[in-house]
């Protein structure tokens, strides 16, 4: 068998032209008007693949955009996890200055009482919060979404219990 006549069962092939087809205006008129399908064939994929590269440039942006957002939630929760445990920080240190210097202001049974509270809000939101985090974010869930806003409004609740305890503590002069 030589190179030049390749077989298959005993069939002789015919050698194939090597040379690439390209698809312009000028090789759809060479092809004439004797075979309008193949030209419809031939505009039709070039149609085609002015789409899909149009797609994966789309496709390449949605990517580049969901890893962006991705290094946001994750900055994002980083930083509100710092924040919160610097607000309980603060709260308690805020409950010990209390208990220790204020014992005399008539206003401190209900300071401490909204400290406390703000506290255990806090560890409840916490809590609500890691719950979140450990359910599969690609299963939607009702129950999650009710924590979800439960938490929100927890967290609106201890911003507004801290204006209050800000402003009703009495130092003495």
């Amino acid at each position: 068998m030589s190179m030049a006549e390749p077989t298959r069962n005993g069939a002789t092939l015919a050698p194939i032209d090597e040379k690439k087809a390209e698809i312009s205006k000028d090789s759809l008129i060479e092809m004439g008007e004797s075979d309008p399908a193949a030209k419809d064939q031939i505009e039709m994929s070039a149609m085609y693949n002015e789409k899909v590269a149009a797609r994966s440039e789309v496709d390449g942006r949605r990517k580049q955009r969901a890893i962006q957002t991705e290094s946001y939630d994750i900055h994002k929760g980083i930083a509100a996890s710092a924040m919160d445990i610097s607000l309980l920080t603060a709260n308690a240190n805020q409950l010990r200055l209390l208990m220790t210097y204020n014992e005399k202001s008539h206003t401190y049974v209900a300071c401490v009482a909204l400290v406390i509270t703000s506290l255990v809000l806090q560890i409840i939101v916490a809590i609500g919060v890691i719950i979140q985090k450990s359910y599969p974010s690609s299963k939607r869930n009702h129950r999650i979404h009710q924590l979800k806003v439960c938490t929100s409004i927890v967290v609106a609740i201890i911003t507004v219990i801290n204006i209050l305890v800000a402003s009703l503590v009495i130092t003495d002069k």
